[in-house]
C-alpha cells in the first residue's frame, strides 16, 4: 500500500497537470475538504466540481506554478506550505493538512492569501 508521502506526491503531480480524474482517485468516497473562508466540500463529485472550478478560473494548468515547502509526514498525516501563481491569481502563505486512511485522503484542510491579478476568462 502507498504511504501518505506517496499519495501526497501523486496528488500534487496530478494537481500540477490539472488532472481532475487522477485527483479524485486519491479521495475516499466520503472525503471532506475544509477551506478557510469557504464552505466544506464533501464527497467525490463536489470535490471534482471544486477542482474543475479551480483549474478553469484560478489556476489554469498551462499557466500556473505551484511551489511546495516545509513538508511534514507523520504516519497518516501530511502538512505542508505552498504558494501558487497564475496570470489570474497569486496565492501566498498557503497551507495544506491531509489525513490519509487506507490509502485514501479522508480529510483535507487548506487555506491561503489570494490576490487577484486579473479576472478569469469567461
Amino acid at each position: 500500500m502507498d504511504t501518505t508521502r506517496d499519495i501526497v506526491r501523486r496528488h500534487l503531480a496530478a494537481w500540477r497537470r490539472g488532472d481532475v480524474a487522477a485527483l479524485i482517485q486519491d479521495y475516499a468516497d466520503n472525503a471532506v475538504i475544509l477551506l478557510l473562508g469557504g464552505e466544506p466540500v464533501a464527497g467525490k463529485e463536489p470535490i471534482a466540481d471544486m477542482y474543475n472550478m479551480i483549474f478553469s478560473s484560478l489556476f489554469p494548468p498551462d499557466d500556473t506554478v505551484l511551489l511546495i515547502s516545509d513538508e511534514m509526514f507523520v504516519e497518516e498525516y501530511a502538512l505542508f506550505r505552498w504558494s501558487a501563481r497564475s496570470s489570474i491569481v497569486e496565492a501566498r502563505n498557503g497551507f495544506e493538512f491531509l489525513r490519509v486512511a487506507k490509502g485514501e485522503i479522508v480529510c483535507q484542510s487548506s487555506g491561503s492569501d489570494l490576490t487577484y491579478l486579473r479576472h478569469a476568462p469567461v
